[in-house]
């Protein structure tokens, strides 16, 4: 960098100053994740509910949140909430960041035995990516973000089924894990 560069210096710090605040959350999410006292689905559905309000108010995005009271009343390993936290957290980005979308809807419900969780929102959609058998994606949406292919190797390693659907109505992730 020279001297004569201002506004790709001031572009630089940014980057960094971006860069420095998504470690630290990064880093709060896996405290929180690996802290027995949040075990409990009161605590992962409300660390949930909290961070979607925050993020997609802040858009003008309303939300509809619901979750089972059986579920809250629940235990889950560190594991499950970790990923099931995570992979809501990059959905709801998502939907703030690229659907234009006026409100999400979030369910969470005992299914068969099983979690199933769906986020659905009223934005523009996008093309959903084909999988391919080692569950990389034939191409990224949204910049060469790696959110959709993160949301699937999290799915699968708990062991659960993932279904995105996307149309000029609206996006809609389906995630069914088994309860652990």
């Amino acid at each position: 960098m020279t001297h004569n560069e201002p506004e790709r210096v001031m572009e630089l710090v940014h980057k960094i100053g971006d860069n420095a605040r998504e470690t630290i959350t990064n880093l709060s999410d896996i405290v929180w994740s690996i802290n027995p006292a949040n075990d409990k689905g009161e605590v992962v559905f409300s660390r949930m509910e909290s961070f979607a309000s925050f993020l997609l108010s802040s858009k003008n995005i309303q939300l509809n949140f619901n979750c089972d009271e059986a579920l809250r009343k629940m235990e889950f390993s560190m594991e499950t909430r970790q990923h099931l936290f995570l992979i809501f957290k990059e959905a709801i980005n998502n939907a703030a960041k690229y659907s234009n979308a006026k409100q999400v809807n979030v369910a969470v419900s005992l299914w068969n035995g099983k979690i199933k969780m769906s986020i659905a929102d009223n934005g523009v959609g996008f093309t959903v990516p084909k999988w391919s058998e080692n569950g990389k994606s034939n191409g990224s949406i949204h910049n060469g973000g790696n959110g959709l292919s993160n949301i699937r190797l999290r799915t699968d390693q708990l062991k659960g089924n993932l279904d995105i659907r996307s149309s000029a109505e609206g996006t809609t992730l389906e995630l069914v894990l088994p309860l652990t």
